[in-house]
């Protein structure tokens, strides 16, 4: 016998995986969840070429056992294709299901297993004692079914991104319907053998019952609807969110929107003018125009531009300079003229103050002599997507918040034209800094569920700067829940209504394992809708 020194590096490779997956099923004498057993792809290597295997050998056997069963040749052949199915093609889901069994946690391919070998094992039997049921064919199709529809399971969680989470109802699935299979199984093969039914007969029953349960059905309904939901964003947005995220989505009830730059384009726009004593407007345009030449922040770009647009004369200015954050000031003849904020004045007239706090946008001050002689206020011209993505954000049960450091009356008139409540407005200025943790603690503590739009160093879900974009995953999210709910009713009515149909007899075998792999690829089907 070689030693372990001489084994291949493939078959070192598959040895540790499997007793990695061996740790994985049996750790503290846990029975393993639904996840564990049918996320994880079949051991490699070689795991594509034992469902290849299974099913080309699958064909002979159903096909002799149709029309060749009476046939000794015919027999054996059967004996030992199924054997080699079973042995070789399934082995490691057989190993799987043992070290589950051992845990006293039975896995939910433990039924099929326990009734494919129970059903060759039978067949063998009667071969030997010449009885003339035999159920190879059975055997052989509920274990290749079993093979494929653990190697689709695996795609579809890999399709559905590494963060998927099932359902708690799924792990419940997962811990208690192989026990109770096997219950009934049991339950089935006593009362039929104590009601005058042959042993083929009882066994046949027994085998239906074994064969016929799916939790595949539920423990495909979350990995296909969000690899399906996943698709579709990827093929809508170039991006797909993980499925953590889309099952956070799912549940939102509030969303804050960081700051207004998500809500508008950044192009700002001259909108009123505010003056006092007899200085007019165009003045007042004039002189703060002129000023505002030499700097290149956007107010003064949108100043420049309104005097533009009013096809006004710029005087020519001397000693330009700029206060970064506070405004700028030049020279227009003799006169130091000065632009920015109202704290650059040594006096500044109530009623300008009382326009910067009440009208929608900045405001600078433009004056001379220490006073400010007149206010200027421009505004952010609104994306044409925001009132619809605000709207969409409304209809799906969401309330939006606007977090934003411009000043109170600008934050409000922005809210109230994009539609968000201006009550649900939260401003930084004026000292009173509020940051995104803040106002996110706030609202959970209120028991709301939060998500944060915007680019911001805190645990945001929509790291983006598009709200239409939110607004997009979170009606997927939504349709992805109702779908996957939808998965788990039609899982646990199907396996309600088999098992009783399995247990009365109604279902061959044969046909029990087929309807047991139909049943679990119905929500991969399903699924399907949320591509469209």
């Amino acid at each position: 016998m070689q030693g372990r020194d001489d084994q291949s590096p493939r078959a070192d490779e598959l040895l540790t995986k499997l007793r990695r997956r061996a740790g994985a099923l049996g750790s503290a004498g846990a029975a393993p969840s639904g996840d564990e057993h049918l996320a994880a792809a079949l051991p490699q290597p070689g795991a594509r070429t034992r469902l290849f295997v299974a099913l080309v050998l699958t064909v002979p056997v159903v096909a002799l056992a149709l029309w060749a069963n009476d046939s000794t040749v015919g027999r054996w052949t059967q004996v030992v294709l199924t054997a080699v199915i079973l042995g070789w093609s399934a082995g490691p889901l057989v190993a799987a299901a043992g070290r589950t069994l051992r845990a006293l946690g039975p896995g939910p391919e433990v039924p099929v297993l326990l009734g494919a070998l129970v059903s060759w094992a039978a067949s063998v039997t009667d071969l030997v004692r010449g009885a003339p049921e035999q159920w190879f064919g059975a055997a052989a199709v509920a274990a290749t079914l079993l093979l494929l529809v653990h190697h689709v399971a695996a795609r579809a969680h890999a399709a559905a991104g590494p963060d998927v989470a099932q359902p708690p109802v799924v792990d419940r699935v997962a811990r208690w319907l192989p026990p109770v299979v096997l219950l009934v199984a049991a339950v089935v093969l006593v009362v039929r053998l104590r009601t005058g039914h042959t042993v083929a007969d009882s066994l046949s029953a027994t085998v239906a019952v074994l064969f016929i349960a799916s939790f595949p059905a539920a423990a495909l309904a979350a990995p296909a609807a969000l690899a399906a939901a996943r698709a579709r964003a990827e093929r809508r947005r170039g991006s797909a969110p993980a499925a953590g995220t889309l099952a956070r989505s799912a549940s939102l009830d509030t969303v804050v929107i960081n700051r207004t730059g998500l809500l508008t384009t950044g192009d700002l726009a001259l909108r009123k003018i505010a003056v006092t004593g007899r200085l007019s407007k165009k003045a007042a345009l004039i002189a703060a125009a002129a000023v505002e030449q030499g700097s290149d922040h956007p107010i003064a770009r949108a100043i420049v531009a309104g005097a533009g647009q009013a096809r006004v004369d710029l005087p020519r200015i001397r000693d330009f300079e700029a206060n970064p954050g506070e405004g700028a000031s030049a020279r227009i003849k003799d006169t130091e003229v000065t632009v920015g904020k109202a704290a650059l004045f040594e006096h500044v007239d109530p009623d300008l103050l009382a326009h910067a706090d009440g009208t929608p946008g900045r405001t600078v001050f433009v004056g001379w002599g220490g006073r400010a002689r007149a206010a200027l206020t421009v505004e952010d011209t609104i994306r044409e997507t925001s009132r619809p993505a605000i709207a969409r954000l409304k209809r799906l049960g969401l309330t939006p918040y606007l977090l934003t450091e411009d000043g109170e009356a600008h934050a409000r008139g922005l809210a109230a034209a994009v539609g968000i409540d201006p009550g649900k407005v939260r401003s930084g200025s004026r000292g009173k800094a509020v940051t995104d943790r803040d106002l996110v603690s706030e609202l959970q503590r209120q028991g709301r569920r939060v998500a944060v739009i915007g680019r911001a160093p805190s645990d945001l879900l929509f790291e983006a700067d598009d709200v239409d974009a939110a607004a997009d995953t979170i009606e997927l999210a939504q349709q992805t829940r109702s779908v996957i709910r939808q998965h788990l009713g039609w899982a646990l009515g199907y396996n309600v209504i088999a098992l009783v149909a399995g247990g009365l007899g109604w279902v061959h075998p044969t046909w029990a394992a087929i309807l047991a792999a139909v049943a679990a690829f119905v929500p991969l089907a399903s699924a399907q809708r949320l591509r469209s």
